[in-house]
């Protein structure tokens, strides 16, 4: 599970850096003074945590001081990985990069990297029996500066998070629902609460996994709240439901992260379509 390129010592010692990082160590305001490099990675877990078929949403942020010299565009990478409950091997990529100076950069540079699971990719419990996620993630920046810390890695530190420290899904979802009326699609859906959600998007796909594709421009604004949630409904015209007979809503919140929910197949759809999306859309 160790990277090729990276030998035992040095994990080891940036294992250490990660830890010590994680604490609150100082971060430099100034290219070039003090540690350049990566800095005060954290992760957060976002999602219900009820069990291994519950989705995770996992947001990993770290700093990057720029060291001397570094004033051009940097790329950075941020990996999650382990095995899942089948103990199949997975990784997960996503990458980024901070402009150079001229371009708006900055000495301190923040990177957020969001990942989601339909399902929660591991599962392990704790002293007291709640049910945890458990994951590995690395951090790689490239840039110019040698003596700068381009590479963390927490293999031998996992980090995991259990249901009582969980942060609230952007919506608690009580009910989605896609139905024929015979020359539209009435799209119904309620929300228990809504926490920073500012709208809605309703998708159509010819399967089950997609590819789906907006009904409509922009989204539907978001009237619920914390402590409350409301009810939406869209008639969608009809031509493309017998080449596009499941519907999926997405909801987006104010920081642009968008989550998809379960898809649906339309109900009251004619026998002959409604079982031949059954047989050949899963």
């Amino acid at each position: 599970m160790i990277p090729r390129f990276v030998s035992r010592n040095r994990i080891a010692t940036l294992a250490a850096t990660l830890s010590l990082a994680s604490l609150g160590a100082a971060t430099p305001s100034v290219p070039g003074v003090g540690q350049a490099g990566i800095q005060n990675p954290d992760i957060a877990f976002l999602g219900a945590c009820v069990g291994p078929e519950a989705p995770l949403f996992v947001e990993i942020t770290f700093e990057y001081v720029r060291g001397i010299g570094e004033d051009g565009a940097i790329s950075w990478s941020v990996k999650i990985w382990d095995k899942d409950l089948n103990g199949n091997q997975f990784v997960v990529n996503k990458s980024g990069g901070f402009p150079s100076i001229a371009d708006g950069g900055q000495p301190v540079e923040q990177a957020r990297a969001n990942f989601n699971f339909d399902v929660c990719p591991i599962i392990t419990t704790d002293d007291d029996g709640n049910i945890c996620a458990e994951l590995f993630y690395t951090i790689e920046v490239d840039a110019p500066d040698p003596n700068a810390v381009h590479f963390l890695t927490t293999e031998s530190t996992p980090h995991s998070i259990c249901c009582d420290t969980c942060i609230s899904l952007a919506i608690e979802l009580e009910s989605f629902d896609a139905i024929w009326s015979g020359n539209s699609v009435f799209v119904a859906w309620k929300t228990a609460s809504e926490i920073d959600t500012v709208g809605f998007r309703v998708l159509r796909g010819p399967t089950k996994n997609g590819p789906f594709t907006p009904v409509q421009p922009g989204i539907i604004p978001a009237v619920g709240g914390p402590t409350q949630g409301a009810s939406y409904s869209i008639n969608v015209a009809s031509p493309g439901v017998f080449n596009a007979p499941w519907y999926r809503l997405q909801d987006i919140d104010v920081h642009g992260v968008v989550t998809d929910h379960p898809p649906v197949l339309v109900e009251g759809l004619p026998a002959r379509v409604a079982v031949l999306a059954s047989m050949f859309h899963l």
